[in-house]
């Protein structure tokens, strides 16, 4: 088998790094501008795959609970007026958890099996939230 491992969409990672600032700093207009560009930013590379359309809605139905997720966590951070760095940590993982789902429906368009794999589903990490290492497999 081969593994494939990838990052988020170009710009995803400033993005969410930048969400999470505006969210704990309870700025909710500015962290629903930053949102929306995230979301466009994913809509548009899923479009740009010119996926048949039932993949197409399927893949659009996961960036769709990814993002509910994601927003929800955000608004959580907003209440609190802060992020811990787990939280950072959790928000920051978005960037690959919607992109595995791109990158394996675009290599299923080129007729190779491909099925996206969260990394939490393979590899255990230290708590050292911000910089943990690999300590084990799932």
């Amino acid at each position: 088998k081969v593994v494939v491992v990838v990052s988020a969409v170009s710009g995803a990672t400033n993005l969410l790094v930048e969400c999470t600032k505006l969210a704990s700093e309870r700025k909710k207009p500015q962290l629903n501008k930053q949102l929306e560009k995230l979301y466009t930013l994913h809509r548009s590379t899923l479009e740009d795959l010119a996926l048949p359309a039932k993949v197409h809605e399927e893949n659009r139905d996961i960036l769709d609970k990814h993002f509910k997720h994601l927003k929800n966590l955000l608004y959580s951070i907003h209440e609190l007026a802060e992020a811990s760095k787990r939280s950072q940590d959790l928000v920051t993982s978005f960037g690959e958890r919607m992109s595995i789902h791109l990158v394996a429906a675009a290599i299923q368009k080129k007729g190779k099996l491909a099925q996206p794999v969260e990394a939490n589903e393979l590899i255990v990490t230290s708590d050292d939230f911000g910089s943990a290492k690999q300590i084990g497999r799932a």
